[in-house]
């Protein structure tokens, strides 16, 4: 992280970070649930006749049989992760002065992003077992006949070491190597302006108000066989989706009342936000707020097509170029100027209707 100031008045800022993180996560061995234990493709195994291991000389359908137990000849399941994480942001702040005031600004922009991959070891193929249990495993080369009838290694004889029913041959066929990504990207654009436009006899007129715009992706990508419904995990499928956010906001604090009996500070707080998410009109919100009454009040959202939602600004655009175009010479920076203690002294003379005006006008326009 580092500042430069570019002038006496505006400062620069960047900073980036990367962070890079390994784990190695140990699970139980994982669970074998067969026939009316299963679920999914696992509850449509069933036992073939021929498979060399039936100690019944029959075959047990998927829905006359169960199984239930845990993989322990596969061992542990093993999740190892690496993930990356990447993060640049870039500022310009300053200030400067205008009709005798000062004004703070600055505008930003960051990027993050976070990508990582995960290998998954100790899963089954599902599709394997079924095959491994069937008839036609008997006479397929590239088949291992698979034995569940035999117990968990120790079970038969505990004192022999006994490795138990399933061979580390059967459980090559029958396990495999998940392999796993997914990550999400993030870029904010920032720009905000604050400050006080006058005085009334409370205090300051003070204002903020800015833009934004943040557009955040992601995805999730699963193993095929994950994506296939055919392992003893969950099935997922692989998901990808983005979203964008377009904001603008204004807020003012009126002072009312200060170092008066009952009232030390009495501030109105107005504000309102425009947001346009993805090409959905979401609406605008706003929020007044008295500080002695300390509550907040939302506006219900109204939803509305574009038109609508943008009239009010349609509306401020149109007043402001007539006004350009015919008042100029009538209404101006100058004139403003020259009348500076004339419109002081009105607004002292009209504080209330003064601030019942300025609130009319918010009102309107929001």
């Amino acid at each position: 992280q580092g500042t430069y100031d570019v002038t006496d008045d505006i400062r620069m800022t960047v900073e980036a970070t990367y962070n890079n993180r390994s784990s190695d996560t140990l699970l139980a061995p994982t669970p074998l649930f067969l026939g009316l234990f299963g679920s999914n493709l696992a509850a449509e195994v069933g036992v073939g006749a021929n498979n060399p291991f039936n100690p019944f000389g029959q075959a047990l359908n998927a829905s006359s049989w169960l199984l239930g137990r845990r993989l322990i000849e596969a061992g542990p399941r093993n999740f190892t992760e690496e993930v990356d994480s990447y993060r640049f942001g870039f500022g310009l702040e300053g200030s400067f002065e205008a009709f005798d005031r000062y004004f703070d600004w600055d505008v930003n922009y960051v990027y993050g992003k976070i990508e990582g991959n995960s290998t998954d070891f100790g899963l089954l193929n599902v599709q394997r077992v079924q095959r491994a249990l069937s008839d036609e495993c008997v006479t397929d080369p590239n088949c291992v006949p698979l034995n569940v009838f035999g117990g968990i290694p120790g079970n038969t004889n505990p004192s022999a070491g006994d490795p138990g029913s399933i061979t580390q041959e059967m459980v090559d066929y029958i396990t495999f190597v998940g392999n796993e990504a997914g990550g999400n990207q993030l870029r904010n654009y920032t720009a905000n302006i604050t400050g006080e436009l006058f005085e009334l006899p409370a205090g300051p007129l003070a204002f903020a108000t800015g833009y934004e715009y943040r557009q955040t992706e992601g995805f999730d990508q699963p193993d095929a066989l994950v994506t296939a419904g055919i392992t003893s995990g969950n099935a997922r499928q692989p998901t990808s989706g983005s979203v964008s956010v377009n904001e603008f906001y204004a807020e003012v604090a009126v002072p009312i009342l200060a170092g008066v009996t009952g009232a030390e500070r009495l501030d109105l707080s107005l504000a309102g936000r425009w947001p346009h998410v993805e090409g959905i009109e979401a609406g605008i919100s706003g929020m007044s707020d008295l500080a002695d009454v300390n509550r907040d009040t939302d506006r219900p959202k109204r939803q509305a097509n574009g038109l609508s939602r943008r009239l009010p600004l349609i509306v401020v655009a149109v007043v402001a170029v007539i006004g350009a175009v015919t008042l100029r010479d009538t209404l101006s920076f100058q004139t403003l100027a020259d009348n500076r203690e004339a419109l002081l002294a009105f607004r002292d003379e009209n504080y209330a209707l003064t601030v019942l005006g300025f609130i009319a006008a918010y009102v309107a326009i929001v």
